[in-house]
């Protein structure tokens, strides 16, 4: 008697066995082999989730050592900062006169003031002609505040001078003037600027440590340096005005504004 036994695949003929001994053997073998294909799966499954585990660990490790990383980033670049503000710090010659800082027109530019009338800034004298003050900081010394609310030791502040363009294409009250490009008041030549610096060891006893000095122009070039000013020409007005914001006159600077020192 012939006994039918199905094959393993879904679609292979049937076979058949000479005897019922024979089809139990063949089912027996049938049985095996399927037990060892379900020890495999099993085994490959459990290699998979350990390898899933494994690679959930390495996620979050990667998340924590991120993590620290961008915190310890954030602390090295704050100490570059102050570091770089004693790296750059301001240039004095032997006796003791100021030196012009190179590139202090490539520092953080925080606002622009129109004095119409009044005293010059650099040096008393009575103004005809508006002047145009555009303030400078060393970029490091600016970053320093926007974290502290204060000025660190080391702190550069210039104040660039220019004269309002006149002429007769420019109304003589108002000071506007009509170009092909459109109306404005426009700047014409630089004559100046004042500066100030904080140096805890060379001011020690100034009012916030702070220096003050002025750079005229010869022609189209300043002066290469310039000594240190009485405290009647330009301290006095900062203590008297500023004392509460570290003598800088923060809130006639838009850049220096709580909401905008960005």
């Amino acid at each position: 008697m012939f006994y039918k036994v199905p094959d393993v695949s879904e679609d292979a003929d049937h076979r058949y066995c000479w005897s019922s001994t024979a089809c139990m053997k063949d089912q027996t073998g049938i049985e095996q082999e399927s037990s060892m294909i379900n020890t495999r799966l099993l085994r490959t499954v459990t290699r998979l989730r350990l390898v899933g585990l494994a690679l959930g660990v390495l996620t979050v490790l990667a998340v924590v050592t991120t993590t620290t990383g961008g915190l310890a980033k954030n602390q090295v670049l704050a100490s570059q900062s102050e570091s770089t503000i004693s790296i750059h710090s301001a240039v004095f010659e032997e006796d003791g006169s100021l030196h012009l800082p190179d590139g202090y027109r490539q520092w953080e530019h925080v606002g622009a003031r129109i004095k119409p009338d009044g005293r010059s800034v650099l040096d008393g004298s009575q103004i005809t002609t508006p002047q145009v003050m555009d303030t400078y900081i060393t970029p490091a010394a600016f970053d320093s505040f926007k974290r502290t609310g204060a000025w660190p030791d080391g702190t550069q502040i210039v104040k660039e001078i220019s004269l309002i363009k006149t002429g007769k294409d420019c109304d003589k009250s108002t000071f506007v003037c009509f170009t092909s490009f459109g109306s404005g008041i426009f700047q014409a030549s630089y004559i100046g600027l004042g500066m100030m610096v904080k140096d805890s060891k060379r001011f020690p006893s100034a009012p916030g440590n702070w220096g003050y000095f002025a750079f005229r122009s010869n022609g189209s070039m300043y002066q290469a340096a310039a000594t240190i000013r009485p405290q009647q020409q330009c301290a006095s007005c900062h203590m008297k005005l500023a004392s509460s914001t570290d003598y800088v006159f923060s809130s006639t600077h838009i850049g220096l504004l709580p909401s905008n020192a960005q």
